[in-house]
């Protein structure tokens, strides 16, 4: 049965359970039930007892495709209860959700972050592509987790002390924009994604109401971003999350930016958010940039960015769906959801953290 306000209490249930994490009502509300682009989509099997079972959940997103608005659905929860697990169980209920996500005209699904056997599974039973796998780089923002480690409360001390000392100065490329928090997504980014949607071939909408859903109404950790202005009005923005991961560590990463593919301004503006994370408490600043895009070429013009040895690459996959527009030849534009170098993407477009 599809997913709706009458099982939600039932799935939400079910994911707890799968997955060991307390989801309370309103997270699962602000993820599924409250998008820009209208409520999510789900294929949802319930026991005669009314317990969720098995569930497949997606996010409906505004995308801009060669020029066009259409709307594309980010896969992101699949949960089955251990006496249900099978090749059939996923089947259904993956299948399901590609027809009802059909049927409401979704031309497309895509997901990020996709481990080895469910790509292998959805390759041969859903015609999953990989178009994206995007290495993470990682740069070291305080010395005192790894002191404290090794020395314990007095090498975290010293670490904090050295970290001072070493501070991050202001990157040149810095004083050619006028950088500042975001504490609104207010009318501004919509004239910032007017002025650079016309270079961007397949990509989420970044629009205030998007981004405002997507990052200020996000009620999992902290989602600080920045906005860069030039002489001609909004030109880019970043959009960090700030993460307490194992061990106690802060870790920030690039969830989401805008560059116009400028490297000075991405430059600018990911090392403000270097300085500001580090003031935070960060002690790491992760990315995942493209190769050879503006911040990837800002990530090696800045101090201390190596390949992550924590996080695995971003793998990022899309399966076309049988909806009527992508079933018509006259529609030459479906070929570039398909095409990896169209792709506009960062890991905010699928973060399975919240």
């Amino acid at each position: 049965m599809p997913f709706g306000e009458e099982n939600a209490t039932a799935v939400n249930d079910l994911f707890r359970s799968v997955f060991g994490l307390a989801r309370g009502p309103d997270h699962q509300r602000w993820k599924f039930l409250s998008g820009p682009a209208g409520p999510g989509l789900g294929c949802v099997a319930l026991a005669p007892d009314g317990r969720a079972v098995a569930a497949n959940l997606g996010v409906v997103w505004p995308f801009q495709v060669a020029g066009r608005e259409v709307r594309l659905m980010q896969t992101c929860e699949t949960a089955i209860r251990p006496e249900w697990r099978g090749l059939r169980t996923f089947r259904e209920i993956t299948a399901g959700l590609g027809r009802l996500a059909a049927d409401r005209g979704v031309v497309a699904s895509y997901g990020g972050r996709i481990a080895e056997a469910p790509l292998v599974l959805g390759r041969r039973l859903f015609g999953y592509r990989q178009i994206l796998e995007l290495p993470f780089l990682e740069a070291r923002l305080s010395l005192g987790p790894a002191l404290g480690r090794l020395f314990g409360p007095a090498g975290a001390g010293l670490g904090l002390l050295l970290d001072r000392l070493r501070r991050r100065r202001p990157h040149p490329a810095e004083d050619r924009f006028r950088i500042r928090p975001v504490t609104a997504y207010g009318p501004e980014f919509d004239r910032l994604w007017r002025r650079r949607r016309g270079g961007l071939r397949v990509a989420r909408i970044r629009s205030a109401t998007v981004l405002g859903h997507r990052y200020g109404a996000c009620p999992v950790d902290r989602s600080p971003a920045w906005l860069a202005e030039d002489d001609d009005g909004p030109a880019g923005f970043l959009v960090l999350r700030l993460r307490r991961e194992e061990g106690g560590v802060t870790v920030a990463t690039v969830l989401d930016h805008l560059d116009g593919g400028d490297p000075a301004l991405a430059a600018a503006l990911l090392a403000r958010a270097g300085r500001e994370a580090a003031a935070d408490g960060a002690a790491f600043l992760r990315l995942a940039p493209r190769p050879g895009s503006a911040l990837a070429e800002a990530a090696v013009g800045l101090p201390g960015f190596a390949p992550s040895r924590r996080e695995p690459p971003d793998r990022v996959v899309v399966s076309l769906l049988p909806c009527k527009a992508a079933a018509d030849p006259a529609n030459d534009w479906i070929a570039e959801i398909l095409d990896p170098d169209a792709w506009t993407y960062a890991p905010g477009d699928s973060d399975f953290h919240d």
